[in-house]
């Protein structure tokens, strides 16, 4: 459904799925739920058309907070947590061997990760 959306997206509103989640990040909501409203509200797009435009947007501001990955895992697993990071080092390893199209990233848990599974 969702690349149905994208392709039918410029006929619809002018712009492309791509310049959507862009206009959407810039705006810089910090939550999925005020990226859903503001695209509904100020540009009068559907619920589901919205949805898909905002969670991208999320995903797209989630990955510009992390500078550093190896710092971020330095700190998550220090301490008590020390022991983990093996285990983490051994499944990143088995991820890269799944394919070039598997993508590994690094991020915090934050309230607009524990919204994007819940509906609306």
């Amino acid at each position: 459904m969702g690349e149905a959306i994208a392709r039918n997206l410029p006929a619809k509103t002018g712009r492309t799925f791509e310049q959507w989640v862009e206009l959407t990040r810039r705006e810089g909501l910090s939550s999925r739920r005020e990226r859903i409203a503001w695209l509904k509200t100020e540009h009068g797009l559907g619920t589901v058309t919205a949805t898909f435009i905002a969670a991208d947007a999320g995903r797209a501001q989630h990955r510009g907070h992390v500078r550093r990955p190896d710092a971020l895992l330095d700190a998550m697993y220090g301490g008590d947590k020390a022991p983990l990071r093996p285990i983490s080092d051994e499944l990143a390893k088995a991820a890269r061997k799944l394919g070039r199209d598997v993508e590994l990233t690094v991020g915090r848990h934050t309230s607009e990760s524990a919204d994007a599974g819940s509906s609306e």
